[in-house]
This record gives structure tokens, sequence and C-alpha cells, in this order.
């Protein structure tokens, strides 16, 4: 993944195509440690939030790239990446193009503030303090990028001439006022376009809880720990006496992708029995997409068959595992 690739994102491309290209480098990026790659990207990313009118999007992910940086928990064993402004990395060519993006963010957003995309130079004290405030920021950061670019002798040192001109002219952005919608598939007939609650939702016997553990901390690595269903998550919402319905339906309707660990152990566990009468009840609708089988031991579980396709657990290492479950929901979303 060169930088020339990077750069290359989204030409050629619809918006959603170059989201999935960018979320896809950010997910190698955070696993292999890449952080020069990591910071463009997510300026790439920031750039499609622009064009989308997303300004808050835009923002954090140019904040990230500046500042943040990505720490993930300590238990997940994924590297931390840093930020283009720390010591350690001092990338001055993503320092002076995260400025820049993260400028036209807060231009963005002063302009959704007003409803307008423009205002009056000679009045600009007139406008509200919160918006006063956001085109003070974002001028103080075009003229620190724009000291860099000239500097390190960056080409888009125009580009920043050209943003402060416009600004002085009283032109706040040009990107869209209200934030446009992605272009989405349809679904095939018969399934929801509700958005599940759970991205993923495991189900396993105890015997195996050590690596559902395991496997659920790698998860949280890439994705909201809100959409990665793990009981020990969730210890308050399933105190409650109604539990045996209440994971049927978390199961049954509320997550994009059960991964469940066959094993002898799990249809002889009560609740693994409740759970699978859901997953089986998903099958028999005819929605093989919506489940992934890990096999963790030998052992027939009913509703399954030797043609059936499973992962070996035995042949992966938990990153492994959980690099093909992310997967797997990047093939059912495509």
């Amino acid at each position: 993944m060169g930088r020339v690739g990077v750069r290359g994102v989204g030409r050629g491309a619809s918006g959603e195509e170059a989201g999935r290209a960018v979320e896809e480098g950010l997910r190698i990026a955070r696993e292999c440690g890449f952080g020069i790659y990591h910071i463009d990207l997510l300026l790439e990313r920031c750039r499609l939030g622009l064009l989308r009118g997303d300004a808050p999007a835009a923002e954090a992910d140019a904040r990230t790239a500046l500042f943040d940086g990505h720490h993930p928990p300590a238990e997940s064993a994924l590297p931390t990446l840093l930020a283009a402004t720390d010591r350690e990395c001092g990338y001055a060519w993503g320092i002076a193009a995260g400025g820049h993006l993260l400028a036209e963010a807060l231009l963005l957003k002063a302009a959704q503030k007003i409803k307008r995309a423009d205002y009056v130079p000679a009045k600009i004290d007139e406008l509200p303090p919160a918006v006063h405030q956001l085109v003070a920021d974002a001028r103080d950061q075009l003229d620190q990028c724009r000291e860099l670019r000239q500097r390190i002798q960056d080409p888009k040192i125009a580009d920043t001439q050209r943003l402060l001109a416009q600004l002085d002219g009283g032109v706040l952005t040009r990107y869209p006022l209200a934030v446009q919608a992605p272009a989405k598939h349809e679904p095939p007939p018969g399934e929801s376009v509700m958005k599940k609650r759970f991205r993923v939702a495991l189900s396993f016997p105890g015997e195996h809880r050590a690596l559902a553990s395991r496997i659920a901390t790698l998860l949280v690595g890439q994705l909201p720990k809100s959409k990665v269903f793990y009981d020990e998550f969730y210890k308050a919402e399933l105190a409650r006496p109604d539990l045996d319905t209440y994971l049927q339906r978390i199961y049954h309707d509320e997550a994009d992708l059960l991964v469940v660990f066959l094993c002898a152990e799990y249809e002889k566990k009560e609740w693994c029995g409740l759970e699978w009468r859901a997953i089986r009840d998903l099958i028999k609708k005819k929605q093989p997409a919506a489940i992934m089988p890990i096999r963790v031991g030998e052992g027939d579980v009913s509703g399954l068959f030797s043609i059936d396709g499973y992962v070996n657990a035995q042949d992966h290492s938990p990153e492994e595992l959980a690099a093909l479950i992310m997967e797997r929901l990047r093939i059912n979303d495509g």
C-alpha cells in the first residue's frame, strides 16, 4: 500500500467503494502497525467526510491523524499508532495535510451552524460567538499550514492559499451544508433494511470462554464495544428474569453476524441450546450469511451436517480468527 495508492483512493470509484477501500486500509494499518499509512488513510476518510458534508466525522478523523493517534486497549495486543504531531513521528507532510483538512472541517461546521456557505467579511464580528470561534480556529490552522508547506516546499501550498483567499472573500465552504448519505446497496429480497444493534454476537459453551473472551477483545480493537455482543460486556443488562427470551431475541433479531463455537459441549449446554434455537430458525429462513460456525472441538450439533462449512479454530490463532470474522462482515456488507 504505497503513497500513490493512498492518494488515489476514490478516483474512478464511487464514494461507497472508496469508503470500503479506506476502511480496509485502516484495518490493515492498525493490525500491522503502519503508522504513516494510518495517518494518510484517516485524512483520506476525512476528505470523504467533507464530500458528504459530514463535518463532525471529518473533524474527528483530522484530529485523530494530527493529535490523538490510535491507542487500542492493551489486552487487544494491537500496536499503538502515533499521530502526525507526535515527537516520535514528526510526519510533516501529514501535519500540513491534516491542518488544511481540519480547517475545512471547522469552516464546514461553521457554515452548517448558520445554514449558509458564505458571510460578509466586514461583519464577521456579528457572527454568533461559536461560529466566529470556528472561523478563527480554521484561519489559525490555515496560517500554520501555509507556513509549514512553504518550509517543506509542499506544492499543495497553493491549495491552502486558495482556501485563505476564499475565506477572505466571504466563502466558508464549498462542501454540502446537509449531510449526504452514502449510496447503499439494495438488500436482497426478504432482508430488513433496519440497522441491527450488534455487528457480531458470540455464542459459545463455557469450556471455550477463554477463546471467546480473547476474540471479543480483539474485535473491540476494530469495532465499537457496543457493537460486539459478548455476555461479559453486558452483565448489568443480562441480570433479568426473562433472560432466556431476551437472549433469543438478541441472537435472532439484533446481530448482523452470529459466530457459533461448535463442539460436543455446545448443544448440551442449556443456554447454548436456547441460542441455537434462534440460530436454527435463521437457517430455516435461508439466512446462512448471518451465521459463521467456528469448530472448537469434535462433536455433532443438530441442524448442521458434514456439507456445511466452518472455520477450524485449531488451524488459526485468536488474532487470525478475529480477522476472519471481520472479513466475513465485509463480505456480507459488500
